[in-house]
């Protein structure tokens, strides 16, 4: 599963690792995140480190996979500029907020 070090992706794995139905492998981006998995219940073999915008990455992650969850997403950034702009609102104008990604960072 994607984003397993994440807030969604941990709760995901976690019941996962609870269920001896399942297997699960957790795909997480940061090296951090392993300890995080292991306190969760995971062995090391059951915690990749990878980019999932890399696609021969994935490919070798998801080997002999029988099922994929997908809990990585994006973080929002909100435009300052139109921070100030959404401002207008309070006297009587009309625009809306904008959000943005972080370079790279795209859904």
């Amino acid at each position: 599963m994607t984003g397993a070090g994440g807030k969604t992706g941990s709760l995901v794995f976690k019941k996962l690792l609870q269920n001896k139905e399942f297997e699960p492998v957790g795909l997480i981006h940061s090296p951090a995140s392993i300890t995080k998995l292991l306190r969760l219940g995971a062995n090391k073999d059951s915690v990749i480190n990878c980019d999932i915008t890399d696609i021969e990455q994935l490919r070798k992650a998801f080997s002999g996979a029988e099922r994929v969850i997908i809990c990585t997403s994006a973080v929002l950034s909100f435009n300052t500029f139109a921070d100030r702009n959404y401002s207008g609102e309070l006297i009587g104008q009309s625009n809306k907020p904008s959000f943005t990604f972080a370079k790279g960072g795209d859904p």
